[in-house]
This record gives C-alpha cells, sequence and structure tokens, in this order.
C-alpha cells in the first residue's frame, strides 16, 4: 500500500550515532535558548521557572528531590526531578515533549485504522483575514464555526455518515504574515471506514478530492463561518486532501517537527509562534510583542481534540494532559524512568553555576559524550569561571 510505504519512509533513518548525538543538542539547545527567551518575553507565566526549579516530594515536609542526569535507554541524557511547566503555546520545551508523544499516539491510531481497512483524509479549514484582526477574538470565531460545523442535522458527522465515519482530530495552528497579520487555522484528521467519491487532483505528493462530499463540507463551513460573523472564506484555501496528506502532516506534525529540525522549517507565508520567538532571540522586538500577544490569544486552548471514542476505536489509550504529556515525550531524551541509569547526581549548587551561565544543553551533551567526569569538569570550569568574573567586579 502506497500510505504504508510513505509511514515506513518517515520512521526510517541513516543518521550515524555520531550524528544523531550531534542533532540531538542542536535540537535541545535551540529549544532552551528559546525557552530563556520565553522567559523574558513573559514574566509570570509557568515556563519561567519550567526546567529550572527543583521537584518536591508531597507531605507536610516537602523535601527537594535529588537533581541527577540520567540516560535513557536509547542513549539520550536528561534532568530527572525538575518541575516542568506542560504549557503547549508558552514553554518551547514543553511543546516539543507534548507534540513528540502526541505525533506518536496520531501515528499509533493512523497505523491502526489502515490495518482495519480504514482511510484518513486531511481536512482544512481557513477563515479570511486581515492586518487589523485581533487574534484573540479571530480564533473565537474560528473555533465557534467548527463546533457548529461538528454539530447539528447537517455536521461533518452527518455528511460523512454514508462513508462510515468513524471519529476526527482537530489541531489548532496559526501563523502571522506582515501583509495579513494573524492567521489561526484548523486541520482535521477525518477517520472513515469507505473511500470518499470525488475527483482526485494531484498536488504535490498527495491528492485534493473534490466533488459533491468537498461541496457539501464547505457549503457548511461557509454557513458557519457567516452564523459567527466572519466573511464568507474562500473555497480554494479550505481542502480536503487524501491519505497521503494526512500522513505526511502526522509525520511532521507540530511543534515537535519544527524544533526537532532546529527551526531550519519555515512557514511558506508567515511565521509561526517559535520562529518568532526565534527572531525576538535574535533582537526582533517586534517579533517578541508578537509572540506576547500569541500567549494572550492562545494560552488555556486546546491545541489537539480527539472525538469521543474514537481513542478506543483505534486501540490508544487514555490521552494525557499537557503536564502528563511533558513528562512522557516519545523521544528517549524526555522520558524519565525509574530504571535509567544515573550518570551524575548534582548538588543545587552546581546546578545553580549551569543555570547562571546558561550551560543547560553543554551539560547533557557532555554527558552523552564523556560521562560523569566530563560533566563535573565542566562544572569546575564554570566554577572558576564564576570566580574570575567575581574578582573583575571588584577590581
Amino acid at each position: 500500500m502506497a500510505i504504508t510505504a510513505r509511514l515506513d519512509k518517515h520512521t526510517k533513518t541513516t543518521s550515524t550515532p555520531s550524528e544523531k548525538v550531534f542533532i540531538r543538542h542542536q535540537s535541545r539547545e535551540k529549544a532552551m535558548k528559546l525557552q530563556d527567551t520565553a522567559r523574558e518575553w513573559l514574566p509570570g507565566e509557568r515556563v519561567c521557572w519550567c526546567g529550572r526549579r527543583p521537584a518536591y516530594d508531597g507531605g507536610r515536609k516537602r523535601a527537594k528531590r535529588l537533581l541527577s542526569v540520567k540516560r535513557s535507554q536509547e542513549g539520550a541524557a536528561y534532568y530527572a526531578n525538575l518541575e516542568r511547566c506542560g504549557s503547549v503555546w508558552t514553554c518551547p520545551v514543553c511543546s516539543k515533549r507534548i507534540g513528540s508523544h502526541r505525533r506518536e499516539q496520531l501515528w499509533k491510531g493512523g497505523r491502526s485504522w489502515l490495518d482495519q481497512g480504514g482511510h484518513v483524509y486531511l481536512l482544512t479549514l481557513t477563515v479570511p483575514h486581515g492586518r487589523e484582526d485581533k487574534p484573540f477574538a479571530l480564533t473565537g470565531q474560528l473555533l465557534d464555526a467548527y463546533n457548529l460545523l461538528t454539530s447539528g442535522r447537517s455536521s461533518l458527522k452527518a455528511e460523512l455518515k454514508e462513508w462510515g465515519y468513524a471519529g476526527q482530530v482537530r489541531a489548532l495552528e496559526v501563523t502571522h504574515g506582515d501583509a495579513n497579520g494573524w492567521h489561526p487555522h484548523l486541520h482535521v484528521l477525518i477517520f472513515v471506514k469507505r473511500k470518499l467519491p470525488g475527483t482526485r487532483s494531484p498536488v504535490g505528493n498527495s491528492h485534493h478530492v473534490t466533488g459533491p462530499v468537498f461541496d457539501a463540507v464547505f457549503e457548511n463551513w461557509e454557513q458557519a463561518c457567516l452564523r459567527v460573523g466572519l466573511d464568507a472564506p474562500s473555497k480554494g484555501a479550505n481542502t480536503l486532501q487524501d491519505g497521503s496528506a494526512a500522513f505526511d502532516y502526522i509525520a511532521k506534525w507540530g511543534p515537535a517537527d519544527e524544533l526537532t529540525r532546529a527551526h531550519t522549517k519555515r512557514a511558506r507565508r508567515g511565521r509561526t509562534p517559535w520562529q518568532l520567538l526565534e527572531d525576538a532571540y535574535m533582537g526582533d522586538l517586534r517579533a517578541g510583542k508578537l509572540f506576547q500577544e500569541f500567549v494572550s490569544a492562545f494560552k488555556g486552548r486546546r491545541q489537539l481534540f480527539w472525538t469521543r471514542g474514537l481513542r478506543d476505536l483505534l486501540g490508544l489509550p487514555k490521552d494525557a494532559d499537557d503536564q502528563q504529556a511533558a513528562e512522557l515525550g516519545s523521544d528517549g531524551e524526555y522520558v524519565e524512568r525509574l530504571q535509567d541509569a544515573v550518570i551524575v547526581t548534582l548538588t543545587w549548587e552546581q546546578w545553580h553555576l549551569i543555570l547562571i551561565h546558561g550551560e543547560r544543553a553543554n551539560i547533557l551533551h557532555m554527558a552523552e559524550l564523556g560521562g560523569a567526569d566530563l560533566v563535573l569538569d565542566c562544572i569546575r570550569i564554570l566554577r572558576k569561571r564564576t570566580i574570575l568574573r567575581d574578582l573583575a567586579k571588584a577590581i
């Protein structure tokens, strides 16, 4: 099956072990630098203490847990016993962890549905937008229109009932462009038992599906947009694509992909929130202000939504919330397991040195390359650097 071949293509890698270590370090360093940038632009948010503050044992006498650097079964080093914010919108590190975990769930679900003989389609829903539109109000209208599309007698479920509609997964995304401002949009993975009818036009590696099913869905979407006070959407900007596009989307889904690829990916039109944050890190003050505006508009909204019963149908466990998913990322770098080997245990004084010098990512890299001895050598260098800095200030 062609789609299965595409799935296999995305799961294979030709990287050598040393290349994997370098790629992991590059990605981790970028995520942590952007997390530090988010701390600067979002004072008071949970991201400010994420990955920095010690985790505590419960009970009346709360005690700091031992901070250690562990090695996962996949060979990745990570810090154990630090608190995490679990914020999918504000924290690049947690967003990567959550995205990685949820992409794996989407992948397994898609595989399961194909094995059952089903079909998956990718529906992209957009709304008209301009430079003057505020992201909070525009995103609210988008989600209100989606709720109308998925409820009532002419809902998406009703339109697709004839083809064995089983459920959907809705992902909320946004970009910002200088010409047209904020562009919130939805990607909806639709699971049906039978192949949808219509004409298939090749676009890139997939096919756009046009015909009576898409026409009916778009007509309902158009009416939903008008009912919530939006202008009529463009039919060309809203698409229904076949399984190849659906699984390409899953393979590259969300913030996990952007951060794994060290932000080399750029939105075709405009910038994603993490690209705005990266530009803020590079000194773009306007990008920083836009990132603040984005967080105000999206904080508290659900990034990924599964229809009731679909996870059971696909044989997936109950979904973790954002906080839990931040602890469960599918990359070995992120999964804290009791059985993982401890590379080195750190004192909180040593951790303070690592923080003030911004060396969180480098210490993990040294742990992967040279173990405890190299980590402790690096910390001794940081201590000497601190002494020299203090002496220079005193002169």
